[in-house]
């Protein structure tokens, strides 16, 4: 599945309702220099990645203006310069779950991870913002229930339904079962 010059993931986004302060957006001018796509960077500056009851955290250095947004929704943070790593220029926006890194690839708009857990040190697993939006967005709409915990049995056709959905807009997420994504279906249940 290959790029056509805007966001990846073909969703009516002023549609998809989020609670107020639950989206968390980069500063506009921030985006423009992170992502070479003009449609990705309105994209993190006017719809933003959602918050997920927790499970992401933005970088307070890159975020916008976000009145009514959760506590723990930032990690308090200067702004960072891009960094210099094996795969190339990356800059760090954000945090899943506490110790996952969130990067952009100052290149291209593709989103990578490092996992402290893991054996990769960075390993991409979004082809454009979106996809990770959208990931984010069906863990919180396929859940089998109102908070809590719910079965394994029940998360795992929760789970099979978000990896077909994904899968149709961006491969990569799902196309390894010992990846990130992966990796974090199989222990997800758990939280």
């Amino acid at each position: 599945m290959g790029r056509v010059g805007s966001v990846l993931v073909k969703i009516d986004w002023a549609r998809v309702e989020v609670p107020s302060g639950h989206l968390l957006k980069f500063r506009p001018e921030l985006a423009v220099r992170l992502w070479p796509d003009p449609d990705d960077a309105r994209f993190a500056s006017e719809f933003g990645i959602p918050w997920t009851g927790g499970l992401f955290s933005l970088l307070s250095g890159v975020a916008g203006e976000n009145p009514g947004r959760p506590a723990d929704s930032y990690e308090n943070s200067p702004e960072s310069e891009p960094e210099e790593t094996p795969v190339g220029r990356l800059f760090r926006f954000g945090w899943l779950s506490d110790d996952t890194a969130l990067y952009v690839s100052t290149a291209d708009g593709t989103i990578w991870f490092s996992d402290s857990n893991s054996d990769v040190e960075y390993e991409q697993v979004h082809r454009d913002l979106s996809s990770l939006v959208y990931l984010l967005l069906l863990l919180e709409s396929e859940r089998p229930v109102e908070g809590g915990y719910a079965p394994y049995e029940k998360w795992g056709e929760s789970i099979r339904i978000i990896s077909e959905k994904i899968t149709r807009w961006d491969d990569l997420p799902c196309a390894d079962p010992r990846g990130y994504w992966g990796m974090f279906f199989d222990s997800y249940p758990m939280y």
